[in-house]
């Protein structure tokens, strides 16, 4: 398979792989706050969760997400910088 081969390349480089390392990590760390931020909302033994407390736990999560998410500006962004560097890069719509 092409895709197969293409990651084969992508895993020989140096850059790529630390890349991929830091990724993977950050988003475990992102897991991890999450599970425990839901856990000590919605399951915290002392009180039961209220409502606004469940939705302000889903803010805390959510809000940097729609602050810096994907915009047209950041594909932007990253598609001149592909450009630049021979990279591909994929933003969604």
């Amino acid at each position: 398979m092409a895709v197969l081969r293409d990651l084969r390349v992508l895993l020989r480089l140096r850059g790529f792989r630390r890349l991929l390392a830091v990724r993977l990590l950050s988003q475990g760390a992102d897991g991890v706050y999450q599970v425990g931020l839901a856990t000590y909302v919605v399951f915290a033994p002392q009180e039961q969760a209220s409502p606004a407390a469940i939705a302000s736990a889903m803010a805390v999560l959510l809000l940097p997400y729609s602050l810096v998410g994907p915009s047209p500006a950041s594909c932007w962004t990253a598609g001149a910088a592909a450009r630049s560097s021979s990279t591909a890069t994929c933003c969604a719509p």
